[in-house]
């Protein structure tokens, strides 16, 4: 099964046991195409913006056999499409976190259909 990356950084993979199984470089980003919502004086010291409207997925190639697509959270539960996986980042998936607390990878993926 081939992994191709649509994030726009490096996807580390990790073992239950801490062992690298896989760093996935990103080959191209798909998004989700969206328009921020409209800004609304509420009396507040900063504006408030309407909910954004999301579109379609941009940038998600069509199924292919044998591969399998990594891409953001917000794209893979857009698509709605087995082949699209999302990195677990959740408090409750396990990320690797380095020692600033930034994820440096991830020990799950998530489907999203």
């Amino acid at each position: 099964m081939e992994l191709i990356n649509l994030t726009p950084h490096v996807v580390r993979l990790y073992t239950t046991d801490g062992e690298i199984a896989a760093e996935i470089p990103s080959s191209g980003v798909a998004r989700v195409g969206s328009t921020p919502g409209l800004l609304q004086d509420t009396g507040l010291p900063v504006p408030v913006a309407a909910p954004t409207v999301y579109g379609a997925v941009e940038g998600l190639p069509a199924p292919q056999a044998g591969v399998v697509y990594v891409a953001s959270m917000l794209v893979a539960a857009a698509a709605r499409r087995a082949d699209v996986l999302s990195p677990g980042t959740g408090p409750n998936d396990g990320a690797v976190r380095d020692a600033e607390g930034r994820i440096a990878g991830v020990t799950r993926l998530i489907a999203h259909i």
